[in-house]
């Protein structure tokens, strides 16, 4: 099931686990740290939103849309790196991250990330085609 969301961006599923770490690592300034944390989410969304019309604007020559798959894997590149190096951070004494569960939790957890994944890239895939196909035809 895709989410479906009242501000019109996709809320994936490390939403919640983003927003319930949170308050671990910001004391009384929950607040504060919630804005800057959509903030950047919406900035993001905007700025990608903003780049899927750049190739309409230049010519629609197909070495610019190329070019942003190349950027998109850059970003998705500085998105594992950063991530990465999140799971060094320590909370309250206990180290967070996946070594301290089970064996079964992070087989869990793994299949559920690349359902995720599958369900997430599939359904972007068939909508953004469906539409595209549909308003060609109109």
């Amino acid at each position: 099931m895709d989410n479906i969301s009242t501000t019109g961006t996709e809320a994936g599923p490390f939403q919640s686990i983003e927003v319930g770490v949170l308050p671990r690592f910001t004391g009384n300034r929950l607040g504060r740290v919630l804005g800057i944390y959509n903030l950047i989410g919406y900035s993001a969304s905007s700025l990608g939103a903003l780049a899927s019309s750049i190739p309409a604007y230049l010519g629609d020559k197909l070495v610019l849309v190329r070019s942003m798959y190349l950027i998109y894997a850059v970003a998705g590149l500085v998105m594992v790196i950063t991530y990465s190096a999140m799971s060094n951070i320590e909370a309250g004494g206990r180290r967070l991250g996946l070594r301290g569960l089970g064996r079964t939790a992070v087989v869990d957890i793994r299949n559920l990330s690349i359902l995720f994944s599958v369900d997430s890239f599939g359904g972007g895939l068939v909508t953004q085609s469906l539409m595209s196909y549909w308003f060609y035809i109109r």
